[in-house]
């Protein structure tokens, strides 16, 4: 007895392309045809970009994470943790989940999405002292201890620890960064008004990229806009400086100055999953190379993105715009239908009463009176229609009505 196995389908990553690639497998593929599992610490789409919004309490935690078991049709079998070794040719992905444990995971095909994590270098003291802003934990923390910064400078009696605890630098002139500076800023300005023990003059924001320009995404117009409203803001943006040290209570630049904070906060761009470095491929810059169809080549069932071709068994029909004739004034419902003809005729529409199709022989579409100003009647729904020959459930094409 032969058995067969539905094909396995494993996508790592639950960003915007993992998650668009399981919504369309589900929509595409039944329950019989193959078997999806997507690979994620956590069960729910994360959008990135308002993180700065959720630090500085502007929106909720779950106004920005969507969980990925909202609907009741899903299908997609979840494993709580991140891929961290593919073997392509055996076919297996190795896979921490989030109690620490090691599992195989055996696939078919394997769609690689597994996104970016935050860039760092080789600074003393980076990774023990700075903050991301990556996730959603690491915005809700940045939160709380900016504002656990207000209450320990009102409760200290010490002026150079108290200016220590509201300093504020920012690493990171992009969207992130920029972002961040301008929300936490506005944030503390609003909540130092509770605090009338604390000098509103005392709170400063420092953003600092080793870029030249703020914002280069946006260019130079809008990127000197956006500097100029920081610094109305009371924001200090000094660029062509990085860090040069980090510490638990001061942070070093590279042109020499020395600030006495405690909060840092790292967001100086990302780069590729470590996991593509695992994978022994070509990769340009830390990323994958592949084909035009996304595929990595050499290695049959992986790829970055799926995309599979209708079923021939269900076929979908194309429409082209090219064939469909201009509506005329008074009947707008008009649509391409096929004709006895050799060819489709440029004057098919749909009946305005009954939407059933109509067919005239006429190839001039302004000389083809309107269906609604019928002298005869239709068969099918005995509504009020030209022409007059009907054959069951479709009007037959006939000679054009001779003018009067």
């Amino acid at each position: 007895m032969n058995t067969v196995t539905r094909p396995r389908i494993l996508v790592v990553g639950a960003g915007f392309a993992g998650v668009g690639c399981v919504r369309r497998l589900e929509r595409k593929l039944t329950p019989d045809e193959a078997d999806v599992t997507l690979v994620t610490p956590y069960a729910y789409q994360l959008y990135l970009p308002l993180l700065p919004q959720v630090a500085s309490g502007v929106l909720t935690p779950q106004s920005i994470a969507v969980s990925l078991r909202r609907s009741k049709k899903y299908r997609t079998r979840i494993i709580p943790g991140g891929a961290i070794g593919v073997d392509l040719k055996s076919k297996v992905c190795v896979i921490r989940t989030i109690t620490d444990d090691v599992v195989d995971e055996r696939y078919d095909y394997i769609v690689l999405a597994p996104g970016s994590v935050t860039r760092t270098f080789d600074i003393p003291g980076l990774t023990e002292h700075a903050f991301g802003m990556k996730t959603l934990a690491e915005a809700a923390y940045i939160r709380d201890h900016v504002i656990a910064q207000l209450d320990l400078a009102d409760a200290s009696d010490d002026p150079a620890e108290r200016a220590a605890r509201l300093q504020f630098v920012v690493v990171g002139g992009g969207y992130a960064g920029t972002e961040t500076a301008a929300c936490l800023q506005r944030l503390t300005h609003a909540a130092v008004q509770r605090y009338p023990r604390l000098d509103p003059n005392l709170i400063k924001w420092h953003l600092i990229d080793i870029a030249p320009k703020l914002m280069p995404e946006l260019g130079d117009k809008l990127g000197r806009s956006a500097q100029e409203i920081l610094r109305r803001r009371g924001i200090d943006v000094s660029l062509g400086v990085s860090i040069d040290k980090a510490g638990a209570e001061e942070v070093t630049f590279t042109d020499g100055r020395v600030v006495p904070t405690h909060t840092l906060i790292w967001t100086a761009g990302v780069v590729a999953s470590p996991l593509i470095a695992t994978l022994g491929a070509e990769t340009v810059r830390g990323r994958l190379a592949v084909t035009a169809e996304m595929a990595l080549p050499g290695h049959d069932g992986c790829s970055r993105s799926a995309t599979r071709p209708p079923c021939p068994t269900r076929p979908r029909a194309r429409r082209t715009r090219s064939a469909r004739p201009p509506p005329s004034t008074p009947c707008a419902r008009a649509r391409w239908s096929p004709t006895t003809s050799s060819r489709p005729c440029a004057t098919s529409r749909c009946c305005r009463t009954c939407t059933r199709t109509w067919v005239s022989s006429s190839t001039s579409a302004a000389r083809t009176p309107c269906p609604s100003r019928s002298v005869s009647s239709c068969g099918a729904c005995s509504r009020r229609r030209w022409p007059a020959a009907t054959t069951g459930r479709r009007c037959a094409p006939t000679s054009p009505r001779p003018a009067s």
